[in-house]
């Protein structure tokens, strides 16, 4: 759903208000809202931005 979102987002960005688009920056994007997401809605409130970077989710 963040993909979908965060792809929207950028669609938006670039016919709107004419940004330049670099795709490794929607991936950036997605990882920093699906770890805003999962550690806001999560009962596991110990996993860290390191570790979500690392994908070391226990």
């Amino acid at each position: 759903m963040t993909g979908c979102w965060s792809i929207w987002k950028v669609r938006n960005d670039l016919l709107f208000l004419n940004k330049r688009i670099k795709i490794d920056n929607i991936f950036s994007q997605v990882k920093a809202l699906d770890f805003l997401w999962y550690s806001s809605r999560s009962k596991h409130k110990d996993i860290s931005w390191v570790d979500w970077c690392k994908f070391v989710i226990t």
